[in-house]
C-alpha cells in the first residue's frame, strides 16, 4: 500500500503532547490529576506555536484534552497570534486513568505494583478503554473536519494515549490495512511515549463519498526539533 502525502483535498492532523509539568520533571504519574505546566512547559508550548508558524501550517481547528496542562499548552501555542479558530476541549483526549498509582513517583509505583504481583499498566483504565475513547474523539475530529472542509487540525493530548493510539493505527488488524508509517522518519520500535510538546503528524486520505473508509500515513512521531534539542521517546507514562 502506497499512500501519498496530502494535497489540498487531504486532512493533516498534528498531535501535540502537552508541555512539561512539575510531575513530568520528577517522573510522577499524573493520569487524570490536573497538574499545570511548569516554566519549561510554558516555554515549550510557545516554541511549538512558533514551529507551526515556521512550517506555514494554517490550522483550521483545535481539539484538546480538558486537563489544565493541555489547556495551558494551547494558550502557549496561540500566544501573540491572531488565530481565531474553534477550540474543543474534551475528556476523551485525557491521559489514561491510573487509579491509586496517580501521584506516585514512577519507581515507587512500580514497587507498589510489584508488591501486588502486577505491573503499572494493570491499574485504573485499561489500554483498550483508553484507545476506545481516543478513537471516538478521532472519529469526531475527522468527520467534523470533513463537514467543515478543514485541511489541518491541531490535537493536544498526553504522551501515554498518543503512543497507544498510534500503535493502534498501525498494528490493530482493523486499522493496519488502512494506515502505514513513513519508514524514513519513524522506526516502529520508537513508538513509545513521546516527549513533552513533541509533534506527531498524521495525514488522512479521505475517499470522496465514503469518508468513513479513510486511509492514512503516520508521517512523523515525537518530533522535538522545534525545542532546540533532540529528545528520545520513553516507555514510562510520565
Amino acid at each position: 500500500m502506497t499512500i501519498s502525502k496530502p494535497n489540498s483535498t487531504k486532512l493533516e492532523i498534528i498531535l501535540i503532547r502537552h508541555g512539561q509539568t512539575p510531575f513530568n520533571a520528577t517522573r510522577v504519574l499524573q493520569g487524570h490529576l490536573d497538574v499545570p505546566l511548569n516554566e519549561i512547559g510554558k516555554s515549550q508550548a510557545e516554541l511549538a506555536g512558533k514551529r507551526i508558524l515556521t512550517d506555514g501550517t494554517l490550522v483550521d481547528a483545535i481539539w484538546s484534552s480538558d486537563l489544565n496542562r493541555c489547556r495551558q499548552t494551547i494558550d502557549g501555542i496561540l500566544k501573540g497570534k491572531n488565530l481565531a479558530v474553534p477550540i474543543v476541549f474534551t475528556a476523551d483526549l485525557r491521559e489514561r486513568f491510573m487509579g491509586k498509582l496517580q501521584g506516585l513517583q514512577y519507581d515507587e509505583a512500580r514497587r507498589v505494583a510489584a508488591s501486588e504481583g502486577k505491573n503499572v499498566h494493570a491499574y485504573g483504565e485499561s489500554k483498550e478503554a483508553a484507545v476506545s475513547r481516543l478513537f471516538s474523539a478521532w472519529e469526531t475530529i475527522i468527520q467534523t473536519s470533513v463537514g467543515n472542509g478543514y485541511k489541518s487540525v491541531l490535537v493536544c493530548s498526553h504522551g501515554g494515549v498518543i503512543s497507544k493510539f498510534i500503535d493502534h493505527l498501525i498494528n490493530d488488524p482493523a486499522m493496519a490495512e488502512r494506515f502505514e508509517i513513513n519508514g524514513d522518519n519513524i522506526k516502529e520500535a520508537d513508538i513509545k511515549v513521546p516527549h513533552n510538546a513533541s509533534f506527531t503528524r498524521v495525514f488522512v486520505n479521505l475517499v470522496e463519498g465514503d469518508e468513513a473508509n479513510y486511509k492514512g500515513l503516520v508521517d512523523s512521531f515525537g518530533d522535538t526539533s522545534h525545542l532546540q534539542v533532540v529528545e528520545k521517546v520513553d516507555q514510562a507514562e510520565v
